[in-house]
């Protein structure tokens, strides 16, 4: 038999349930949250809970797999509007690896994944964020590629490549000032330039 749709005080019970897990994840870390305290946050019973997530554990895999999700659309996004073909390499480049900043490295959704990805039960989670982003990238500079904007190669390597001369560089030095990351993007870009762009 097939699934029913979820009722409405359902549906909305659901997003309470998550919207809480996440403030508690985020707050306490993933071993010092309850599903107690998840009920008590969501204005439901913790049977409820259960109900909808099974444990803390499938609790955990639906938040991530929420923010992981949101993430990869702003990658997406990024890649598709600012990796044009009809853009300069070199301002496109930087514009997707400062948008890819502002909308990722400093949003709660990057902040509960990483909190997550540390502590939590993620067995069969999609999407795979080790490697989704890179995949995306690849796709849009191959695209770049045909139009000749970049040197035809192996488009993974090529965002592997972008990756670790900019994110990498920035993610590897906590606390980085935003002057400073930025810094670490011009360079890495410049030097992403010199080596792919035709």
């Amino acid at each position: 038999m097939p699934d029913q749709p979820l009722r409405p005080s359902s549906v909305r019970k659901r997003a309470a349930i998550l919207d809480a897990a996440r403030e508690r994840f985020l707050a306490d870390g993933y071993d010092r949250t309850s599903v107690d305290a998840v009920a008590a946050a969501a204005g439901v019973s913790k049977r409820t809970v259960y109900d909808h997530f099974t444990d803390k554990d499938g609790l955990c895999r639906a938040v991530f797999q929420t923010a992981a999700t949101t993430l990869l659309d702003t990658v997406r996004r990024a890649a598709g509007e600012e990796l044009r073909v009809d853009r300069d390499l070199r301002e496109g480049a930087l514009a997707f690896a400062r948008r890819i900043a502002t909308g990722t490295f400093r949003s709660s959704d990057y902040a509960v994944v990483r909190t997550l990805m540390d502590h939590g039960d993620l067995t069969g989670v999609s999407p795979d964020l080790a490697g989704e982003p890179e995949r995306i990238l690849a796709s849009q500079l191959s695209v770049l590629a045909e139009a000749g904007l970049v040197r035809q190669g192996k488009a993974q390597r090529t965002a592997e490549h972008f990756g670790a001369l900019t994110f990498m560089l920035a993610l590897n030095q906590p606390h980085l000032e935003e002057s400073a990351m930025d810094e670490i993007f011009v360079d890495g870009v410049d030097a992403f330039v010199r080596a792919y762009g035709q």
